[in-house]
């Protein structure tokens, strides 16, 4: 319908059983609708989540695109070792070519060290669509879906990243 724009014509909308349909002069839309119960997402979303990162976004992107460019190209997996107030970023290659950053970070944990093995391209699409300037990393285990939010209040969106088992 956002696609008709402002008019003062008439749009005849259908519904049936199965499908949706809007019509408005010689522009006619279908869809399907599906009746289907939706799934329970919360169950994806892991709590307890005793570990907390605190990382400046800018900082984190460009040490990830970096690391990135060394990681394997079929499986590009990256290594996030979350310790005290460092975040130890490493990726290598088969052609033994490695990189390694630390970056100051908040760490709130009852663990010393957290290592997470997460696939590169995921890891970098999540954090370019968090809008804040940091980004909070939410932990229960390394083999556990992994939070990744906004720092600020202002969102309640959230995503989830599971790590690779490699």
């Amino acid at each position: 319908l956002k696609i008709i724009g402002n008019t003062d014509g008439l749009i005849n909308i259908a519904l049936s059983n199965t499908h949706f349909t809007a019509t408005h002069d010689t522009l006619s839309f279908t869809s399907k609708l599906v009746e289907a119960r939706f799934p329970n997402y919360q169950g994806v979303i892991p709590t307890p989540t005793p570990q907390v990162a605190r990382v400046n976004k800018t900082l984190l992107k460009q040490a990830l695109r970096r690391a990135a460019i060394l990681s394997n190209e079929k499986s590009p997996a990256i290594y996030l070792a979350f310790n005290n107030n460092s975040l130890q970023i490493e990726s290598n290659n088969a052609e033994n070519e490695a990189v390694e950053e630390t970056l100051n970070i908040e760490f709130a944990s009852k663990k010393d060290k957290t290592t997470l093995c997460l696939n590169a391209n995921y890891l970098m699409e999540t954090i370019y669509n968090v809008d804040s300037e940091f980004i909070v990393f939410k932990i229960s285990d390394v083999k556990t879906a992994i939070i990744i939010e906004n720092d600020d209040q202002k969102s309640s969106n959230i995503c989830v990243t599971m790590p690779m088992v490699v």
